[in-house]
């Protein structure tokens, strides 16, 4: 498979973990374990869910977790104001779960040059911007990472963020 596949396959819930008030980590892998195709920070991936009415949906997350590593990570945030895609991947995907997606495609890249970069955050809006801090933070150039959000309790990777490279 190419990373710009047009194709949905599955890939099994390795781990699900709730973080903050509303927001579902899920560690996603192929069933055998093998690696997945390579993505570059700001990739999204498109996962087929379901809406209110039990409808398929497609439904993009950005992929947020560790470049390299043999599964992807995204990050769903439980919205009760939207049509319900978000709510059933965040009270339904159990781990050992199978789960259909398509990419990764990238539509936000961090540009390739020496200027400083600031990136602005808000809520689970922090997710591409976890992996540009990493790439930046591995290139060794300086960057700055602004996060809002309605409270510390609704904050998704908070922990991580505490610590370096995050911190000056």
């Amino acid at each position: 498979m190419t990373p710009a596949s047009s194709d949905f396959f599955d890939l099994v819930v390795a781990r699900v973990q709730h973080e903050a008030s509303s927001i579902a980590i899920l560690d996603l892998q192929r069933a055998d374990a093998s690696g997945l195709p390579a993505w570059q920070p700001g990739a999204h991936i498109d996962v087929r869910t379901q809406d209110a009415s039990g409808k398929e949906v497609v439904r993009q997350y950005s992929l947020c977790g560790p470049q390299g590593e043999d599964f992807w990570r995204i990050a769903v945030l439980a919205d009760t104001r939207g049509r319900g895609g978000s709510i059933h991947l965040f009270q339904m995907v159990t781990q050992g779960q199978k789960i259909s997606v398509r990419g990764p495609r990238n539509h936000f890249e961090l540009p390739n040059d020496d200027r400083p970069v600031v990136l602005v955050a808000g809520g689970v809006g922090i997710t591409p911007l976890l992996a540009m801090a990493d790439r930046l933070h591995e290139q060794g150039r300086r960057f700055r990472l602004h996060y809002f959000a309605r409270s510390r309790h609704s904050m998704a990777f908070l922990d991580q963020l505490m610590s370096e490279p995050y911190q000056e």
